[in-house]
Order: C-alpha cells, then structure tokens, then sequence
C-alpha cells in the first residue's frame, strides 16, 4: 500500500514547484516593509477608493475589496508584489513612482504582467502624479472603467448605474468644477 503526500496549495508556486518555508519568511517579511513604506501615491489612492467604496451601496464593499501589496510566487525564487489586487474583479492597480522610467523598466514591467495573467488577472497601471494632482474623480472614473472592463456585464452596469446614483446624491462634492482635492497627508 502506498501512501502520498499532498502539498497544500500555499506551499506551491504557480509552476507546481514547491515553496521553501525560508522563501516564504522572506516573501513575507518583505511584504510587512512594502506595507510600512506605503508611498504617497498608493497612500492617496488608497483613500479614494476607500471613500469611492464608502459612498457606494453596501454590496460593493465586498466586491470592491483589495489587498494591498499582494505576492504573486510565480516559481519557488520568483515572486512579484502588486499594490492593489481586487480579487472579486481579478484586477492588479499598479501605482508607478519615478522609479517605473526607462526602457528596461517597461520592458520588466511588461513582462511582470504577463506572468500575472497565470492567475487570469488583468494588471493596470497608473502613475504618482495622476493620483496625487488630478482631481479625485478623475481617478474615480478612471478606476470604475477598468472595474467595469473586469465585471460580468449585469455586474458593470449595476456598478455604472450605483455610480450615476452616488454622483446626484452627493451634488456638493460631484457637482462643484474647478474642484481640486488631494488626497495627501
């Protein structure tokens, strides 16, 4: 009689390989310093889509909901982190600071995301100056598209239509122009 061992699901990669338990001390202890740090540009968007998510139906709460710096371990030395990863949409927001310029850096940039199709999920990006000096509802709308290419139609326009309601409940804060709010410290 034989007897098999199976490997939980956390312990492998997304090649099958297994996951050394010191590779994932690291990868975890990298991920708290990645959540210490918190740069302004993920700072500011993060509030906007707190308070986007706040202003919506209680229903979009959950579906709205991400991780912050979430680890994709694509092989058993391989790791990537996301900034933004909404799970119910299968969406990775990447916020790019100065460091994301030059060929070399899109090309790896390009191939990350390619790799993080592994877990069908689609990899957007966005840079530091959009989010920090444009007008947060920009940024809104910015994201409800990207949600909405994400969602199941029904869902999408249930969103868009959520949407439409917050904008004429909230006049004061949709209606004003020339209305610029940062959302930095």
């Amino acid at each position: 009689m034989s007897c098999f061992e199976t490997i939980p699901q956390h312990m492998l990669s997304k090649t099958g390989e297994v996951i050394s338990e010191r590779f994932r001390e690291w990868v975890n202890e990298t991920k708290r310093k990645l959540l210490k740090a918190f740069p302004l540009g993920e700072r500011a968007f993060c509030r906007i889509i707190d308070k986007l998510r706040s202003r919506l139906p209680r229903r979009w709460g959950t579906r709205l909901w991400y991780t912050r710096q979430k680890h994709f371990i694509v092989a058993p030395s391989v790791v990537f982190f996301g900034d933004f990863y909404f799970r119910n949409l299968r969406l990775l927001i990447e916020v790019d600071g100065g460091s994301h310029v030059g060929e070399a850096v899109k090309e790896k940039d390009e191939w990350q995301s390619k790799l993080i199709t592994c877990w069908r999920a689609k990899t957007v990006r966005i840079t530091n100056s959009q989010v920090i000096d444009r007008d947060f509802r920009e940024v809104e709308s910015w994201f409800l598209d990207r949600a909405f290419e994400c969602c199941p139609c029904q869902l999408g326009n249930e969103l868009l239509k959520d949407y439409a309601k917050v904008k004429r409940k909230n006049p004061h804060i949709y209606a004003e122009t020339n209305l610029l709010t940062i959302y930095a410290p």
